[in-house]
């Protein structure tokens, strides 16, 4: 029987011992009814 760990997002790999990183940028532009919106959202992980 095989136990998964549970890393925190983080980190991976079989006993968490690889960091990842990455830092995820998420750009999101949305125009709705000639009104512009600009919502930036920056995720650090």
């Amino acid at each position: 029987m095989r136990v998964k760990n549970a890393c925190p997002p983080a980190y991976y790999g079989d006993r968490c011992q690889y960091q990842n990183q990455h830092v995820p940028l998420i750009l999101r532009f949305r125009d709705e009814n000639s009104h512009k919106f600009m919502i930036i959202n920056i995720i650090i992980t």
